[in-house]
């Protein structure tokens, strides 16, 4: 397949194909049309405006990354500022000037590993799981926010294949662009945790064979929601967290659990057949030789607000609720995959510079609040350093460090 290589592109092999799974209602999916990186570069510098916003974005996405700043956040200023996907290297005449070894080095840079509490470090199957060029990882959630910084992150240390879905893969603008510096590794698939079919359907594209699946999807307020619940003058304050049981709205109570709850669930019947390595969970299955492949991890992201032990303030009713049941969903989950060879676990990312946080950040401690690129490595050296028997069905903070639920 063709692929940005320095500053080459290899197209001795066939280009390519972005995978949408079709939307919610039925699993039939296609494939869009092939394209190389260069031609889509053309495509979309063609199609582009050139008006003084992007010119000055386009500016300042070169100059992140020449700074060593994620190729996500410099194409997530590309896209917003023409209201599309845009391709950090769409330019050929910036490109051309030293531009495109910049930006596919970013691309598929591996940051330095952050320090883990009680010597955690990477096991000897997150070593061969991440040199493995046969593997196959998922992310659920990847097009913003902590899904597209380990999206990003993971293509630097892990040599397989990546699948990250999205609701929405058109107007997933960075990761549109990541995708054009890892198109023979990076696939970009249509997937909603609320929508059954959609898991369905991505499971059947992406095969028999999962090492490593990712669910960031979650959902703590919704702006648009709390303003239409503001303009009927509602009792209850849908959309935002509930200070107090008063505010509560039971709408807005069902979407967290639908979210939150719920959706790592369904991502987890549909994904399960794929991270299986054993061939049912009995006994006999596991003594009878070695599972063809290492174990395999299941993670979702999660929340301390989710403890029960942890609750010393009280309040966001529906957000507390939903990961609560979350929680136990994961330990559920890991006592029945663990029989077939799956590390499941939860994964608390701290407070993270991220849309889901904006509203939240103003009494955050100094020094906790991660920028989102640091989350992502962190979360992921979390991952590479589990241990089957130690951690399977535990929520794990950024450090590495046990919440007790």
């Amino acid at each position: 397949m063709g692929f940005l290589t320095g500053a080459s592109v290899d197209t001795a092999s066939p280009p390519p194909r972005l995978f949408f799974p079709s939307p919610c209602g039925s699993t039939a999916a296609f494939a869009a049309t092939p394209v190389t990186p260069m031609a889509a570069a053309t495509s979309a510098a063609a199609a582009v405006v050139a008006t003084r916003a992007v010119a000055r974005a386009r500016g300042a996405a070169a100059a992140a990354i020449d700074g060593g700043a994620p190729l996500c956040r410099a194409a997530s200023r590309l896209a917003a500022a023409r209201g599309g996907w845009v391709s950090v290297g769409q330019r050929p005449r910036w490109v051309a000037h030293g531009g495109r070894r910049r930006l596919a080095a970013a691309a598929t840079a591996s940051r330095p590993t952050a320090a883990l509490a009680g010597g955690r470090a990477e096991t000897p199957d997150a070593a061969a799981r991440n040199a493995d060029p046969d593997a196959v990882a998922v992310i659920v959630g990847a097009s913003r926010g902590v899904g597209l910084a380990m999206t990003q992150a993971l293509s630097g240390r892990f040599k397989g294949k990546i699948f990250a879905a999205c609701r929405d893969p058109d107007s997933a603008g960075a990761l549109q662009a990541l995708w054009q510096f890892n198109p023979s590794r990076l696939n970009i698939v249509r997937a909603d945790v609320t929508c059954e079919a959609s898991l369905a359907a991505v499971a059947k594209t992406i095969g028999p064979r999962i090492d490593l699946a990712i669910n960031t999807v979650g959902v703590l307020h919704d702006p648009a929601t709390a303003a239409a619940a503001k303009d009927r003058q509602s009792t209850a304050v849908a959309g935002m967290p509930e200070t107090a049981i008063a505010r509560l709205d039971p709408a807005w109570f069902a979407r967290s659990v639908a979210v939150n709850t719920l959706g790592p669930l369904l991502v987890a019947k549909h994904l399960a057949p794929a991270l299986a390595i054993y061939a049912s969970s009995s006994a006999s299955s596991r003594r009878n030789g070695p599972p063809e492949r290492r174990r395999s991890v299941l993670a979702t992201l999660s929340a301390r607000v989710g403890s029960i032990a942890d609750n010393r303030i009280g309040g966001w009713y529906s957000y507390r609720v939903s990961k609560a049941g979350q929680n136990q969903a994961t330990r559920t989950l890991a006592i029945e995959l663990g029989r077939r060879g799956v590390i499941v676990v939860g994964l608390h990312p701290g407070t993270v510079e991220t849309d889901l946080s904006a509203p939240f950040r103003r009494n955050v401690p100094e020094g906790k609040l991660f920028a989102v690129d640091d989350a992502a490595v962190r979360l992921l050296d979390v991952i590479d350093s589990l241990d089957a028997e130690a951690d399977a069905g535990t929520l794990l903070a950024y450090d590495g460090t046990t919440i007790p639920f």
